[in-house]
């Protein structure tokens, strides 16, 4: 997925309002529909819902992660299945921990940022 030509960052306010992130959740989904990789942190209610509705829809998307992942881990259910079609991409920047954190402003900030780099990634493959 990194290597699709369309993709864009999903990335939406804390403070956007239902109707708002559902007019998101459209548009989003109309990109997904024209060949765009969607590419989040999924943190806000927003995100959550629009990357949940191309989820469900079977779009392929790109999920950055705060926790990395141990030697042994794998996604599972859903996710696993959507792993091995090629429509879900796990990734994560920092290696795991297993102590329960709460993510930081400066995480969010720094996965957002890592999401539009990647989505500004142009190949002609």
């Amino acid at each position: 997925m990194l290597n699709y030509p369309l993709k864009t960052a999903v990335i939406c306010s804390r403070s956007m309002s239902d109707e708002d992130i559902e007019k998101a959740v459209v548009k989003h989904l109309v990109l997904a529909q024209r060949g765009h990789v969607l590419v989040s942190p999924c943190i806000s209610p927003g995100e959550k819902r629009i990357m949940r509705a191309a989820f469900d829809a079977g779009f392929p998307q790109i999920v950055l992660l705060e926790n990395g992942f141990s030697k042994m881990w794998k996604p599972s259910g859903a996710q696993f299945d959507a792993c091995a079609r090629g429509q879900l991409l796990l990734i994560s920047p920092w290696a795991h921990h297993s102590q329960r954190t709460t993510i930081t402003r400066e995480q969010c900030l720094e996965l957002n940022e890592i999401a539009r780099e990647i989505a500004a990634i142009i190949t002609m493959d």
